[in-house]
């Protein structure tokens, strides 16, 4: 026994010689020798060269470490970049008292700043497919080659090389990136700490990661399969992880059936988080192919599914997706996907809801352009469920059912399928939209249009849309359309038909009808007073075919004004074209017009303008108000360019026929109108219409090609009632006669005033017949007929006849003939009118027939401007007796109409000096106004004594202040 303990002593101390000498031996050995037998071993085992920068050293304890710096490992022969992995340091530590049996155990491997590629080729080859080595030089060689080291005795080339056993494997500040050769793409993802943990080759590995990435931080810990497993041994490679991503909690369960190629994937993975909004926010930044995905805060998720397959057919099934909150949205989801990356063999079904829609479009306006500041009233709950599958090699949507809103509001329903939802085509939509007011739903955009504010604050009524969708978002049709929307007896639309592509507006075939009876709110979109504003009805049907654009069987009434025919639109071509042909019984014009206020004076007196001060305190209105001409000092006629763009926009051709036409109390029948507008010529040619017995035809042009612009005019009359028309006008009741006349006139200008300026050709008017009316002469002339006191006798105002031509020469209308002829006076005229410069020179001259008046007229010129005219008595034309006469008979017009009483019973006549017919003289062309010569000055007699006291006699400003009625009068006829 004592034996044996020497024994063992003696081995013992043997060993401890030995552990002593090997430690002295291994101290005193340079490793870097064995450099090159390294990266020869590696070289052999993967194809790949190995290279070693730094010095090989040896920390001898009982858990001997050998570290190395500066270590490269070369890239595949086609890779982007020379090293596949480059390390700082790596470091591993070996179990010494295995050593002693020839088994190498690793107790801990640790690789510091490691930065590896993971990358493939175009063919999808990867870099960490190694090959056998070929004996060239490796083209991914570093240029500077490794330092020569002396080849030191190893194992022989056959023998057999065991895999090491290692416990532990830590890496520190990694980086490890992703290029896809295919695309280009990168991805790169940092770990700061990962740490695998093993009891040898064939024990499962633990594996714990934390780090931070985009700011945010994650942790994952779990156990998977053994090296020998992941090196292509027997069996599955079984997953299980846990731990927290991106914010989110990740479950992943599972194993692949060969890990170096991932086939035979099967994996049950579950995400669920706080917030999905966030987690997409922060993928964004890792996965480039959610560059432009965005997800608003929705709330909690939990996504659940089992992956199976490769990477390159990868699986989803028992999908379920449950994401959101009720009271914003709720989006759930199940079923499978053959293929993700196809995708093909798509089945899921879908559901989305929520209890209001405006919180989804106000959660979803941050991250959506469109929707910025678009303010969205409650609408009500929303929900939508359908069924997506791979049908026909495309992904399909059935069983769509969609209900959103409330019929308060907005009502909408969509249901259907579309056959092809990537290419959103082969749809198959029933749509329907409804609610009780439409001028809710205009109240939503009346901020972006303000001309629908006024009609967001009428009660408009109920509106109903239907429809069924076929074909294609890019081309998508409508049948079955029904609309209707307002109220019967009040304002009511209807509308029924087809639509072949509503983005382009073809193939139309709609039947409508309009009824508006209460429309006073919708006057100002036509610019109308809403106090004058008339019933309108309307029908029709709507057709479009090639290009063209039809109205078929329109029957329109507006008021008492009706119309029927037919209006088309042709779009092709340089402009678009219209034609018409269109038929009234009548067309009252008095209901488009302007109801005048019937005290304007009182309301003027009750209502003064604001301060200027005031301006800025006026409320904001929605219309824009009509620009203000500028004034043009001293001129009446307009000289603002008249819209003659507006005669490039379209062409058009419309033939108009009226029975009747009614304007005031003139009635105007058999009226006709042909209208042709092509490339800017626009002409009216003809205009044809009876009055009362008379008959007018009249054609013009204005041809928009020329420059400047030119106009004609060309009219005839027979038999015109013309006091009717000015009666109707209310330029006066002064006339009643009928007229035939003649106007043939040309001009060019951009303006009024431009064209009255250039205005060429000649105007004729010959009447027969009439009377003058003394009640509107007296008003009209401010009292002139206390002077001519046979206007106020009926047979003194009979109309024998009036007779007036001017001829028109760059502006300036000559008078060629002028007469009046009744049975108390002859008024005869002459001089001009320039309407370049405004101006008037006329002399108007009466001749009373009665001898005993004859010296009670006086003569008297107009002349000024249109603006300011000027009515000046021509006394010396008239001679001294006629300013006294005409002086007492304004001092005592009683005294003297009872002494004259009697001379205007019988002596009136037609006859002019020597019994001439002075109507006859005008028509034949004579001077009609030879104004009479001025009479020459009476030198005063020699008095040889003072002359006794007389009357005061009257002169020329006391005449001229007298008649000034006269003259106000005449203004009133330019409108000032």
């Amino acid at each position: 026994m004592a034996r044996a303990g020497k024994i063992v002593a003696i081995v013992g101390a043997v060993l401890v010689v030995l552990v002593i000498v090997a430690v002295v031996a291994l101290k005193s050995m340079d490793f870097s020798v064995y450099r090159g037998l390294i990266a020869e071993q590696v070289e052999q085992a993967t194809g790949r060269r190995l290279v070693i920068d730094g010095d090989l050293a040896l920390d001898i304890s009982l858990h001997p470490a050998i570290a190395a710096e500066g270590v490269a490992f070369a890239n595949a022969p086609w890779g982007s970049r020379p090293h596949m992995a480059r390390l700082e340091r790596v470091e591993a530590q070996v179990e010494l008292l295995p050593l002693l049996t020839g088994d190498v155990r690793v107790s801990r491997v640790v690789l510091m700043g490691l930065d590896a590629l993971l990358e493939t080729d175009a063919q999808g080859r990867g870099n960490w497919e190694f090959e056998a080595p070929s004996g060239e030089a490796d083209p991914a060689e570093p240029s500077e080659p490794a330092p020569e080291t002396p080849r030191t005795p190893g194992p022989a080339e056959d023998t057999e090389v065991f895999l090491p056993v290692v416990r532990e494997v830590q890496l520190q500040d990694v980086t490890v990136t992703y290029r896809d050769g295919a695309t280009g793409e990168e991805m790169a993802v940092a770990v700061d700490s990962l740490q695998f943990r093993s009891q040898g080759p064939e024990s499962p590995l633990h594996l714990e990661a934390a780090g931070t990435y985009g700011g945010v931080d994650y942790a994952l810990s779990g156990r998977l399969g053994s090296v020998r497993q992941l090196a292509g041994g027997d069996g599955p490679f079984p997953v299980s992880v846990q731990g927290t991503v991106l914010g989110a909690a990740v479950q992943v369960e599972g194993a692949v059936a060969d890990p170096r190629t991932a086939d035979g994937i099967d994996i049950a993975a579950n995400i669920t988080g706080e917030d999905l909004g966030r987690v997409v926010e922060t993928a964004r930044a890792l996965v480039p192919d959610l560059a432009g995905a965005t997800v608003p805060s929705i709330g909690p998720f939990d996504l659940s599914a089992r992956i199976g397959g490769s990477p390159e057919r990868l699986s989803v099934a028992d999908i379920i997706v449950a994401a959101g909150r009720s009271d914003l949205i709720r989006i759930e989801a199940s079923g499978t996907v053959a293929d993700v990356l196809a995708p093909s063999g798509v089945d899921l079904a879908v559901s989305v809801s929520g209890d209001e829609l405006a919180r989804v479009i106000a959660a979803a306006a941050p991250l959506v352009p469109a929707l910025a500041g678009v303010s969205v009233p409650d609408t009500g709950p929303f929900a939508a469920s359908l069924l997506a599958q791979e049908s026909d090699g495309g992904l399909g949507v059935t069983d769509l059912d969609v209900a959103a809103g409330g019929p308060d509001l907005v009502e909408v329903k969509i249901s259907g399928s579309v056959a092809d939802v990537l290419a959103a085509a082969r749809l198959n939509l029933a749509v329907s939209v409804s609610g009780k007011e439409l001028a809710r739903v205009l109240g939503l955009v009346a901020p972006m249009a303000p001309p629908l504010q006024d009609l967001a604050r009428t009660d408009i009524g109920p509106y109903r849309f239907s429809a069924l969708v076929r074909g294609s978002a890019a081309k998508p049709s409508l049948r079955d359309v029904a609309v209707e929307a307002g109220r019967p007896g009040k304002v009511h639309v209807k509308a029924d038909g087809a639509v072949g592509d509503l983005l382009t507006a073809k193939g139309i075939d709609l039947a409508f009808a309009f009824e508006g009876r209460e429309l006073a709110p919708f006057a100002h979109l036509a610019a109308m007073d809403p106090a004058t504003v008339p019933p309108v009805t309307v029908s029709g049907r709507v057709r479009e075919k090639a290009g063209t654009y039809t109205v078929d069987g329109l029957r329109a009434k507006v008021g008492a004004t009706d119309l029927v025919g037919r209006v088309g639109l042709f779009v092709e071509g340089p402009r678009p074209r219209v034609e018409a042909a269109l038929n009234s019984r009548l067309i009252f014009v008095d209901e488009f017009l302007p109801k005048a206020s019937a005290k304007p004076a009182e309301a003027e007196a009750k209502d003064p303008p604001p301060p200027a001060t005031a301006a800025a305190e006026k409320p904001r209105t929605t219309s824009t108000p009509a620009p203000v001409p500028a004034p043009r000092p001293g001129r009446v006629l307009p000289a603002d360019p008249l819209p003659l763009d507006l005669l490039g926009l379209a062409d058009a051709k419309v033939a108009l026929r009226a029975n009747r036409v009614r304007y005031k109390d003139l009635g105007v029948s058999r009226v006709t109108v042909d209208l042709d507008l092509t490339d800017r010529r626009l002409t009216v040619k003809p205009v044809t219409a009876r009055i009362g017995e008379g008959q007018m035809t009249a054609e013009a042009t204005l041809d928009g090609r020329a420059s400047p612009p030119e106009v004609t005019v060309r009219a005839n009359g027979r038999r015109v009632p013309w006091g009717d028309i000015l009666k109707a006008m209310h330029l006066t009741g002064l006339i009643q006669t009928t007229l035939d006349t003649e106007v043939e006139l040309s001009g060019r200008g951009r303006s009024v005033a431009a064209i009255l300026a250039s205005l060429d050709g000649t105007t004729r008017v010959v009447g027969r017949e009439g009377r003058l009316d003394s009640t509107a002469l007296k008003a009209v002339t401010a009292g002139i007929t206390d002077v001519i006191p046979w206007l106020n006798k009926a047979d003194a105002n009979q109309i024998n006849c009036l007779v007036s031509r001017f001829d028109i020469e760059d502006g300036l209308a000559q008078s060629r003939a002028f007469l009046l002829d009744t049975n108390g006076v002859t008024v005869e005229g002459s001089g001009s009118v320039n309407l370049a410069d405004e101006t008037l020179d006329l002399s108007i001259n009466a001749k009373g027939k009665s001898v005993s008046l004859a010296d009670l007229v006086v003569p008297f010129t107009v002349g000024g401007t249109f603006a300011s005219p000027s009515v000046r008595p021509d006394l010396a034309a008239a001679g001294k007796g006629t300013v006294k006469a005409v002086k007492g008979l304004i001092k005592k017009p009683k005294e003297l109409l009872g002494a004259l009483g009697g001379l205007l019973g019988g002596e009136g006549g037609t006859s002019g000096a020597g019994g001439e017919d002075p109507c006859m003289k005008a028509l034949g062309g004579g001077p009609t106004a030879a104004a009479p010569a001025p009479a020459k000055k009476a030198e005063p007699a020699v008095q040889t004594a003072p002359p006794p006291p007389q009357e005061e006699e009257p002169t020329v400003e006391d005449v001229i202040e007298d008649i000034k009625g006269l003259g106000k009068s005449l203004k009133g006829l330019f409108g000032r």
